[in-house]
């Protein structure tokens, strides 16, 4: 059934879909790829930092990700964010988050299908959402592999417009 459903919606999407989106997505290929035992993982972490002197600075930030196989289905999912004060001042608050998932037809061809949530205070993002779904292709010879794949994307941006704040990078 799933194999059925998936190649429609890409379809689906493809032809709905907007013109070509601005965003840039986190990079989950590297971790899903990496993805072959059947099973799950969890990875966590958890860091931060306290400075005295001429400025004080304090952070703390945190990941956590996971990741689910069984046959020929792969999921995967990633959130992390991070608080930031220097001098009483706050100049980090965000949050990321994206699920991804793979369905593998044979050797050669699989589907994706992601989602993914961002929020950053002082890039002034108070919400950005992307979803796509799209083909991917597989060779393999020996050492040597690559992949190519197309997947139309849309995306839901709201910028925070404090008119007085000056953008990021100024």
């Amino acid at each position: 059934m799933i194999r059925r459903v998936l190649p429609m919606l890409v379809f689906a999407i493809v032809l709905a879909g907007p013109g070509v989106a601005r965003a840039v997505i986190f990079d989950a290929i590297q971790y899903v790829d990496g993805i072959t035992q059947p099973g799950w993982t969890v990875d966590v972490s958890l860091g931060g930092k306290l400075q005295s002197g001429n400025t004080d600075v304090r952070t703390i930030g945190g990941a956590a990700g996971g990741s689910w196989r069984v046959d020929d289905s792969v999921l995967f999912a990633s959130v992390n964010g991070g608080l930031g004060e220097e001098d009483n001042s706050p100049f980090e608050q965000r949050t990321l988050e994206h699920l991804r998932f793979r369905q593998y037809f044979n050797d050669w061809s699989a589907i994706e299908v992601f989602g993914q949530h961002e929020h950053d205070r002082f890039k002034r993002i108070k919400l950005r959402a992307l979803a796509g779904a799209g083909p991917r292709f597989f060779l393999r010879h020996a050492e040597l592999s690559v992949a190519a794949g197309v997947t139309p994307m849309i995306e839901h941006l709201r910028i925070r417009d404090d008119g007085a704040a000056p953008d990021a990078g100024t």
